[in-house]
C-alpha cells in the first residue's frame, strides 16, 4: 500500500500533509517513526494510574504528532480526551480512550502496510 493509499484509507488528506511537509521522503520516514512513539503507552499507564496530569501529557503529545502527521480522526479523538483533562472532568474518559485506542490501532495498522 503507498503512503496516499494509507491516507485516503484512513480518511486524511495527504496533499495536506505534504503541503505542511513539502517532501514525499520526508512524510514517509515521519509516518514510519510514528509507531516508536511510547506517547500512547503512556497514556494508558498514567489513566490506569490515575495520574491525571502525565496522562494529559501523553495524550497532548499524541494530538500533536496527529495533527503534524495529519492523522485526522486520531487527533480529533486525542483532542476530546485532552480537553477533558484539561478541564479536571474524570467521568467519561473510558470512552474517551477507548475512541483513542481505537484510532491509534487504525493508524498503526496501516502504517504495518505501507511499501517501505
Amino acid at each position: 500500500m503507498t503512503i496516499r493509499d494509507m491516507y485516503a484509507a484512513i480518511g486524511s488528506d495527504y496533499d495536506a500533509v505534504l503541503s505542511r511537509l513539502m517532501k514525499d521522503s520526508l512524510v514517509q520516514r515521519l509516518v514510519l517513526k510514528y509507531p516508536d512513539d511510547k506517547s500512547f503507552e503512556k497514556l494508558t499507564q498514567c489513566l490506569k494510574d490515575k495520574d491525571y496530569e502525565e496522562a494529559f501529557n501523553a495524550v497532548h503529545t499524541i494530538k500533536g504528532l496527529a495533527g503534524n502527521l495529519g492523522f485526522d480522526r486520531l487527533g480529533k479523538s486525542a483532542s476530546d480526551l485532552c480537553e477533558e483533562l484539561r478541564a479536571k472532568r474524570y467521568d467519561n474518559l473510558d470512552a474517551l480512550y477507548t475512541a483513542v485506542e481505537q484510532d491509534q490501532e487504525t493508524v498503526l495498522d496501516y502504517i504495518e502496510h505501507l511499501d517501505k
